[in-house]
Parts: C-alpha cells; sequence; structure tokens
C-alpha cells in the first residue's frame, strides 16, 4: 500500500466523492422524477464559519439524501456538477467535523502493523449536530433555488 502524498487533501476528495455517490443514489436510485431544487448556504458555528472540510448531511423521511464538503469560508453546495438537484422534501441535517489527520509517527507505526496512538483532537463541532438523529435542525428544500444557511450554537 502505498503512502499518500497529501493526506489532508486524499481525504477530503474521498469525502467529496462520497458525498457526490450519497447524493446521486439517493436521488437517482427508484427513478425519482418528481420536484427538485438546489440548495447552497453556509454553516456557522455561534457566528463564525465551521472549519473548511465539514461535511452537511441532508436525510429526508423518504430516503432522499444530499451531502456536500464545506470551504474555507463555510458556503457548501449540495450535489455535484452534473447533478445539483435534490428532491423538494423536508430534511434532517447534520455536520460532521473535518476527518482528523493521523501524524507521520502514527501512519507509519500503523504501515508496520503497530496500533496508532490515539491523537485525535476535540471536535470543533458539538457533537448534537454530528447525527441527523440529534442535531435538531430540520431544513425544507422547495423547487426551484434554495439559500440554506445552517447556525449552529455551542
Amino acid at each position: 500500500m502505498m503512502k499518500p502524498s497529501n493526506p489532508t487533501l486524499s481525504r477530503l476528495t474521498m469525502t467529496a466523492a462520497i458525498g457526490g455517490l450519497v447524493l446521486l443514489c439517493g436521488c437517482s436510485s427508484g427513478g425519482y422524477r418528481g420536484p427538485t431544487g438546489t440548495v447552497s448556504g453556509k454553516v456557522t458555528l455561534d457566528g463564525a464559519p465551521v472549519p473548511q472540510g465539514c461535511v452537511v448531511s441532508f436525510v429526508s423521511p423518504a430516503g432522499h439524501v444530499g451531502s456536500a464538503v464545506v470551504d474555507a469560508d463555510g458556503k457548501y453546495q449540495l450535489g455535484t456538477k452534473d447533478n445539483p438537484n435534490i428532491p423538494v422534501a423536508t430534511y434532517n441535517v447534520a455536520v460532521s467535523p473535518p476527518a482528523q489527520q493521523m501524524s507521520q509517527a502514527d501512519y507509519d507505526k500503523y504501515m508496520s502493523g503497530g496500533a496508532a496512538a490515539k491523537t485525535a483532537a476535540p471536535s470543533v463541532i458539538p457533537e448534537k449536530y454530528t447525527a441527523t438523529a440529534t442535531s435538531g435542525l430540520t431544513k425544507e428544500v422547495k423547487q426551484g433555488p434554495n439559500t440554506i444557511n445552517i447556525e449552529l450554537t455551542k
């Protein structure tokens, strides 16, 4: 197994790819043909943008899903270039912290068969917001463009 040249970039790329697949699977499977909207906005914690790499997830009771990776300004846009739409529905929303980066020493130890030390820093996103079941956040996606800002508090 080769060591990634830039682990942070690799994780962000993987997160974006998974988010795109989740959106495509959630919107395309089953042949959804109803009204759709586009969603973009900004995620803040106590008024300041959340860190780059946080992931915003939208999940409807009907099983429609969408996710996006937050940029350096706290902005996000659900979907992909080829499919920016999400079904019109009420969604439960969660915000996950960026993936934790493993130190070089822990990576080397892990790759040589040893257990990596647990050195994860505490999350900047309060735990309750990291799951749709506990976040208390619901957002309505309407047909057409939607600007949905997500305001978190500590």
